[in-house]
């Protein structure tokens, strides 16, 4: 049994954080499994932390890798065909200037933590802010048929496909 701690010192939590993410579970090409957990916001924008089994810390996002604030947790996907596990990460800001919210999605190498690609979807509907924000994790599927897994984001009222290659809109 263990245990691991994020201190959020570095910012206060803001008030719209109201639940902590669900952590996932991956095996990536390295074969360590690792638990993925979506830190909803430390310094300003949101985190992502892979832990080895025993608990020790085996990579954390920087604080310009995501953008926002976590509501969700992480979906993982394992490497196909020779391409490494990719973690998708969804995250939600303001647009400067506004209250509109922003969805960001991010998909990282579950290996190393860095970012293949990052995308900012303003959905323009017209939802109030409490439900425009994903509030559940995205979903890793080969849509377009291509063979690399594809980014799928739910916000209410709507939802997003996006290339798992390059992280375009579908």
């Amino acid at each position: 049994v263990w245990s691991w701690t994020h201190e959020l010192s570095s910012g206060a939590l803001p008030q719209t954080v109201t639940r902590v993410p669900t952590p996932a579970v991956a095996t990536p090409e390295s074969g360590d499994p690792m638990v993925l957990v979506a830190i909803p916001f430390h310094g300003g924008v949101a985190r992502v932390a892979a832990l080895r089994w025993n608990g020790t810390l085996l990579w954390i996002t920087g604080p310009d890798e995501l953008m926002g604030q976590a509501d969700a947790g992480v979906a993982v996907c394992p490497g196909v065909g020779g391409d490494s596990a990719v973690v998708a990460a969804v995250t939600w800001s303001l647009a400067t200037g506004s209250l509109d919210p922003v969805t960001h999605v991010t998909l990282l190498d579950a290996d190393t933590g860095s970012v293949r690609w990052r995308t900012d979807w303003n959905t323009v509907s017209s939802a109030p802010l409490s439900l425009e924000r994903a509030l559940c994790p995205p979903v890793l599927h080969d849509v377009d048929g291509d063979g690399t897994a594809d980014v799928l984001v739910l916000t209410s009222p709507d939802v997003g496909a996006f290339s798992g290659s390059n992280g375009s809109l579908l």
